[in-house]
């Protein structure tokens, strides 16, 4: 066969690949050139990038073997970035050659270790991505662009590490809401891959005009590590205004704790912000009153909803507010004298909460027992002894006045604050004790 013939054959197999069809086609893809890592040493893990958007449109965990694939992927031309990282901070990357999907087809996708990056072809020109790059309209579905996050300490590299496996644990998805994901850690790989597409030097059928997806939320932060820990401290960023409306921290230990449970982590609460848009705040408490003539008590159990509003492109609110009835039950007067107490009453009133997200990645919680205007109060009536005997509505018993803290700031999940406070003038006084739970609710 000459070489004619060849070159022939293989720019007829080169379009064959990169022909448009409509429709979803699987991808079936194997990792070579080198061993991968034992499932306590390291993980290999797969994102599909469309050149075109930098959309995310697939991930997965190559086998043992390297093996891995990735189903319903619309028609287009991606290439498959794979991440090998590390216990100990290393990360190989590696990106495959362009693969055109066609429709419900199924395509083999190469990806060798060896390939960090799309050779440069040796032409005097290339029509470089940002001259026809035009950003997308935004979807009203939430796109995350998970960045690179910076890394400290025995392990560095568990910061891109982290990072990496994070964008698989979010490609899981969640039953509640849908999301897409953009490419953020490594768009110099797709950039020198559309770049050779649009070389000319595969075929003039190849050419790709890049029209990225716009990103709602950003997902950034950092890494500390020793030699067998991770700590993690991330926040989910309004990508429209900057503001910090998510996030996650804490730490993990050990191979399973580093490459399965520090993502895993993250991303369930990551997808529990996007995906909600509102807590549940509860308030159980009990007061205690001291005076010179009685004792009283009475507990207060109320739940609110506190709700916010998304942006325009779906991003998740930062401020929430809620408002209820607030009243005592299970009053008790008992009194220390000659007299007698009856009737308890309780005189309702109404509270309101506001919760807004930190630049910490946390919730700060406010609450307001006197909203109606007065704090919620129990009162009975008092009778002492004469001729005849005097009764007198009224009596003061247990007031919600002055509880502590009326501010405070909790994991951005949630959490429980205890709730005491009072006022007091020598023995007399109220006292109080209970708690506020605060918790996230899915939508």
């Amino acid at each position: 066969m000459t070489g004619r013939r060849r070159g022939a054959l293989l720019t007829a197999a080169i379009l064959a690949v990169l022909t448009p069809s409509a429709g979803a086609a699987t991808l079936a893809g194997t990792v070579v050139g080198g061993p991968l890592p034992g499932p306590r040493a390291g993980v290999a893990v797969v994102r599909v990038v469309d050149l075109r958007t930098l959309e995310i449109a697939a991930t997965d965990a190559a086998s043992a073997r390297g093996a891995w694939s990735a189903g319903g992927i619309p028609a287009g031309t991606y290439s498959a970035l794979t991440s090998v990282v590390r216990t100990t901070g290393r990360v190989t990357q590696a990106v495959s050659a362009p693969v055109r999907a066609r429709a419900k087809g199924r395509v083999a996708v190469r990806t060798s270790l060896k390939r960090t990056r799309a050779p440069r072809p040796a032409i005097r020109r290339i029509r470089r991505p940002a001259e026809t790059r035009a950003v997308s309209h935004a979807s009203p579905v939430p796109t995350v662009i998970v960045r690179e996050f910076a890394g400290s300490g025995a392990s560095p590299g568990l910061g891109r590490g982290l990072a990496t496996m994070l964008i698989t644990d979010l490609g899981d998805g969640d039953e509640r809401c849908t999301i897409r994901q953009k490419e953020g850690i490594r768009e110099d790989l797709i950039a020198r891959e559309v770049a050779l597409q649009n070389s000319g030097f595969i075929a003039p059928g190849s050419r790709i005009t890049p029209r990225p997806i716009r990103e709602t939320l950003i997902v950034r932060g950092s890494v500390g590590t020793t030699a067998d820990s991770i700590t993690w401290n991330i926040q989910l960023v309004d990508a429209a205004t900057g503001s910090v409306v998510g996030g996650d921290q804490g730490s993990a230990r050990g191979a399973t704790g580093i490459l399965r449970e520090a993502p895993r982590q993250i991303a369930e609460n990551l997808l529990t912000q996007i995906c909600s848009g509102r807590y549940d705040v509860a308030l159980t408490l009990r007061t205690d009153s001291t005076f010179v003539s009685h004792i009283a008590s009475g507990t207060v159990s109320a739940v609110l909803t506190a709700t916010g509003t998304r942006s325009a492109s779906g991003a998740p609110p930062t401020r929430f507010t809620g408002s209820g009835p607030l009243g005592y039950e299970n009053l008790s007067f008992i009194p220390t004298n000659e007299c007698a107490l009856s009737g308890p009453v309780g005189h309702p009133g109404s509270w309101s909460v506001v919760l807004e997200v930190t630049a910490a990645a946390r919730v700060r919680v406010t609450w307001d027992p006197e909203a109606s205007g007065g704090p919620p109060r129990g009162t009975a009536t008092i009778t002492c002894p004469g001729i005849p005997p005097v009764s007198v509505p009224g009596t003061a018993g247990p007031v919600l006045i002055t509880p502590a803290p009326m501010t405070f700031d909790l994991p951005i999940e949630g959490g429980q604050q205890t709730i005491a406070g009072g006022l007091q003038s020598g023995a007399q006084g109220w006292a109080h004790s209970g708690t506020i739970t605060v918790t996230r609710i899915p939508e």
